[in-house]
């Protein structure tokens, strides 16, 4: 081996030094570098999760010892019409910690709800908090990522059952 690279010229050497060099940044880009990373960006979406959660939890403790009864907004979604469920799901935005406001909609059986710059995690716990406990669902969501690195979007939701 020795005798190989002594055999080598000058240009030859700085090559093969250069490829060497590339080589490493790409093992180590590959190896350590990017799994770290991915690793920091899961991390910081679990935390977020877990602040949430932690929110909800702590707001539910505190209603319990004021010796408020907890249970889910609606029992039925025939029990309840488009104002009420509309604002029931600005209530739990806000409660969720999202800025959300009211979408103007021309059907008379929707309601929209309209956010910007929240994260795609909480977004998306909060729709399926929404269908779960007011008998709801998507009917057209647009959704646009901003600058910030989170979404713009505008949901229309429908009561179950009603067509």
């Amino acid at each position: 081996m020795k005798n190989w690279w002594e055999g080598r010229t000058g240009r030859e050497k700085v090559m093969v030094g250069a490829a060497g060099t590339l080589f490493a940044i790409a093992v180590i880009w590959q190896l350590v570098l990017q799994p770290a990373m991915m690793t920091l960006d899961q991390s910081k979406l679990n935390h977020e999760r877990a602040a949430q959660t932690l929110a909800r939890l702590d707001r539910i403790g505190s209603l319990i010892e004021q010796g408020e009864a907890i249970s889910p907004h609606v029992t039925s979604a025939g029990s309840q019409d488009i104002a009420a469920a509309q604002s029931a799901s600005l209530r739990m935005a806000t409660e969720a910690g999202l800025a959300a406001v009211s979408a103007p909609i021309s059907a008379t059986s929707e309601f929209g709800v309209q956010f910007s710059d929240v994260s795609s995690p909480a977004l998306f716990t909060w729709i399926e908090q929404v269908e779960t406990a007011l008998g709801v669902h998507v009917t057209s969501a647009k959704l646009q990522p901003n600058a910030n690195g989170h979404l713009d979007a505008s949901l229309k939701f429908r009561l179950d059952g009603v067509s």
